[in-house]
C-alpha cells in the first residue's frame, strides 16, 4: 500500500499503522509510537476542558473566592510563554491554536477573578449609594449620648 503525505524515513510495521500514517499525515511506525501519540492526544483533549468547570462554577456562584491570583498569574504566564514559543518556532497551526485557546481560558479566569473580587463589589456599592443614599456608615442619624 503506498503511503501518501508521509516522510520517506517512515516505515510502519503494519497495515493499520500505514493507514493511520497516511490518514493523519504523520509517521506512526510502531505500536509503541501509536500508544504514545494516543496518550498525547488524550492529554491535550483532557486539558482543553480542564478549566471550563471552574469558569462555569464561578459564573453560577458569582464569585471567584476559591481562586488565587498568584496561581492564575503563574498559569497565564506559563501558557503565554507556551504560545510565544509556538509562534517563534513556527509550530504547526494546531499547536498555535491550542496554545492560544489555553491563554484565552486563562484570561477568562483572571477576568472573572477581578470582576467578582473587585469590580462587582465596587459597582454594587456605587449603585447602592445612588439608589439609597447609603455611604458605608451604618447610621448617619443623631446619636444618643449616654
Amino acid at each position: 500500500m503506498p503511503l501518501y503525505n508521509v516522510p520517506e524515513h517512515c516505515h510502519p510495521t503494519s497495515s493499520l499503522l500505514s493507514s493511520l500514517s497516511s490518514s493523519f499525515h504523520t509517521c506512526v511506525p510502531t505500536p509503541l509510537v501509536l500508544l504514545s501519540t494516543s496518550l498525547g492526544i488524550l492529554s491535550i483533549v483532557s486539558w482543553l476542558f480542564a478549566q471550563l468547570p471552574q469558569i462555569i462554577k464561578n459564573y453560577q456562584l458569582k464569585s471567584a473566592s476559591g481562586l488565587s491570583i498568584y496561581f492564575l498569574a503563574e498559569w497565564l504566564l506559563g501558557d503565554l510563554t507556551n504560545l510565544l514559543g509556538a509562534l517563534l518556532t513556527r509550530q504547526a497551526v494546531w499547536q498555535v491554536v491550542v496554545a492560544a485557546y489555553y491563554v484565552t481560558v486563562d484570561v477568562c479566569l483572571v477576568a472573572q477573578y477581578f470582576w467578582y473580587s473587585y469590580y462587582k463589589p465596587w459597582r454594587e456599592k456605587i449603585l447602592d449609594v445612588e439608589e439609597n443614599g447609603y455611604n458605608g456608615h451604618e447610621d448617619d442619624g443623631p446619636r444618643e449620648v449616654v
